[in-house]
């Protein structure tokens, strides 16, 4: 009987590694994919509040002022337009061999766009609006007065076809977010297609386009060219 005992304090003076083990919680697959969906959905929920406070569209607390700046131009564009009323009587125009070659600055091109969006009875954009020529394209800046106040920055790529000049949208830029196609496409189609047409008809009055070019700061168009309707 002793030596029962004896055994019996022994097996329980041994290490508690063979001490018989609790067994473990198994965690359960649905849970742990909930978990994970949860996880990538609060992800997607953060980087949407993000990209709509940068585009200025809305003032969301913290994410706008983590992440919205307010946009600027390439360059700032002075007009003055008491010097430019009557443009088309300065414009420079040389010709040669009867090919007449016109060259527009960013200043004239940006009062022709006020006037153009000022004679219209539903203003879309406000009169900050202006032009910067460079070698890769045209960039109109400004504030979009409709559906809703907001900045935006156009590129905009002159074509020639036909004998015509006349300019295309590449890129729309929202506030300080660049604008997936899907918008691009419904800004073009609901207000920028007319603007850009009635543009392209102006200039088509311009005469027989042979060709042109983009340069820092102005826009040359060669051809056999009639200004006179231009200034009607």
């Amino acid at each position: 009987m002793a030596r029962i005992e004896q055994n019996f304090d022994q097996w329980q003076n041994q290490p508690a590694a063979y001490a018989p083990r609790k067994p473990r919680r198994k965690i359960r697959p649905k849970a742990t994919c909930c978990l994970v969906f949860l996880f990538f959905v609060l992800v997607f929920f953060l980087i949407g509040l993000a990209a709509l406070a940068k585009t200025g569209l809305v003032q969301i607390p913290f994410f706008s002022d983590v992440f919205y700046q307010i946009p600027q131009p390439s360059r700032v564009v002075e007009v003055d337009e008491a010097a430019l009323a009557d443009f088309q009587q300065g414009l420079d125009i040389q010709a040669d061999q009867g090919v007449a070659t016109l060259r527009l600055s960013e200043e004239e091109l940006t009062y022709i766009l006020r006037q153009l969006l000022a004679s219209q009875k539903d203003q879309i954009f406000a009169s900050n609006v202006q032009a910067v020529i460079s070698e890769e394209g045209i960039e109109v800046f400004g504030l979009l007065l409709k559906p809703t106040k907001v900045n935006l920055t156009i590129d905009i790529t002159p074509q020639l076809a036909q004998g015509k000049l006349t300019f295309a949208l590449s890129r729309v830029k929202v506030g300080g977010l660049l604008a997936p196609t899907f918008l691009v496409n419904w800004l073009k189609s609901n207000f920028l297609d007319a603007k850009l047409a009635e543009l392209n008809q102006q200039l088509s009055r311009a005469g027989q386009i042979q060709s042109f070019r983009l340069a820092e700061g102005y826009l040359e168009i060669s051809g056999q060219l009639d200004l006179s309707g231009l200034k009607n």
